[in-house]
């Protein structure tokens, strides 16, 4: 916060930290093998979202994420239709919890809510 000293930090609060570090750093290190090596299974795409859970920022992660959801969506035949829905449904979930963070892109959920109603209209 601005204009108040920093406290600083407890032994306690340093590992944690240094923990929380060590873990992102192995997501990060499978994400890139992963990436560089095409992988994309369901497997990928459940590491691609735990590394966007701990930083929504990393916005190689949701381009890898795209192309997964793309493969899936390829392999997936038109006629399983709640294969697809599934796929969506857990595509949606995860831009939906992260667009609400920030509260200026709220009309962006709606829009993405509409086109999954659109979307399951079209299945039934």
């Amino acid at each position: 916060m601005q204009g108040r000293p920093r406290k600083p930090a407890k032994p306690e609060e340093l590992l944690a930290s240094a923990a929380r570090a060590e873990a992102l750093r192995a997501l990060q290190s499978q994400f890139f093998s992963n990436h560089h090596n095409k992988v994309h299974t369901d497997g990928a795409l459940q590491l691609s979202g735990g590394l966007i859970e701990q930083n929504p920022e990393f916005y190689i992660t949701w381009n890898y994420r795209k192309l997964v959801v793309q493969q899936n969506l390829n392999r997936c035949s038109e006629s399983d239709p709640d294969a697809l829905k599934s796929i969506i449904d857990q595509e949606l979930r995860l831009v939906c919890t992260h667009l609400i963070i920030r509260l200026w892109n709220v009309e962006i959920v709606f829009c993405f809510v509409g086109m999954k109603l659109e979307f399951i209209g079209l299945l039934n």
